[in-house]
């Protein structure tokens, strides 16, 4: 009887020791799958470029702001190469509104993204916006004046392209609904597989704005 309490004792302290264990490692994985889930939570922002009285206007909201301390605001002509500009304190307000502006404007396209700078020392980045200073940001227009692979359609502040149709010069539909690649007040069609001829293309934006344009393929 001795021996089979022992036994019985031993058993009892074994399963004891797995349960500690088993506990200590869910309480592990539960937190670290918490800080994974805070640092996500960082790069989360609504990032907006405009043109006023030909200066840049860069606003974004923080709708989290957890550990980021700094924004830094930087600048391509290219989209690939960026070079810091000016750097802004972050608070720690739930969806705070930022603004920077940008004075020196290049001819053509200006693009932006944020390097967001946690406590850490870590940094994120946002996905690039553009503008570019030589289109009114009023009116629509198409580029370049003879297309071969990309239609590219330049919008006002604040507009996307929701649908939009081809038709030939017989006015024939010949894309209907054409795939839409929505950017910063640019949106780019492929249009590759169009025979040569110029084509007339109408679209609607997000404000339901109905807008008929004029193109020619190579």
């Amino acid at each position: 009887k001795m021996k089979t309490m022992k036994k019985q004792i031993v058993l009892t302290l074994l399963v004891l020791v797995i349960i500690v264990n088993a506990s200590a490692q869910f309480s592990k994985n539960f937190l670290a799958m918490s800080s994974v889930k805070s640092a996500d939570l960082i790069i989360d922002v609504d990032f907006n470029v405009t043109i006023t009285k030909n200066m840049g206007e860069l606003s974004w909201t923080a709708i989290s702001t957890i550990n980021v301390i700094r924004y830094e605001l930087e600048k391509s002509t290219d989209g690939e190469r960026f070079s810091y500009i000016t750097a802004i304190a972050a608070t720690m307000e739930t969806r705070n509104q930022y603004n920077i502006r940008d004075n020196n404007l290049t001819d053509g396209i200006n693009y932006y993204r944020l390097k967001i700078i946690d406590n850490n020392g870590k940094s994120y980045y946002s996905k690039p916006v553009s503008i570019n200073k030589n289109i009114s940001t009023a009116t629509f227009k198409i580029m370049p004046a003879i297309v071969e692979d990309e239609l590219l359609i330049w919008l006002p502040v604040n507009t996307r392209i929701s649908n939009a149709t081809i038709k030939d010069i017989a006015g024939r539909v010949v894309i209907e609904n054409a795939k839409v690649n929505n950017l910063t007040n640019l949106s780019i069609l492929k249009v590759a597989d169009l025979p040569t001829g110029i084509y007339k293309i109408m679209v609607v934006t997000n404000n339901n704005v109905i807008t008929n344009l004029s193109f020619s393929k190579k």
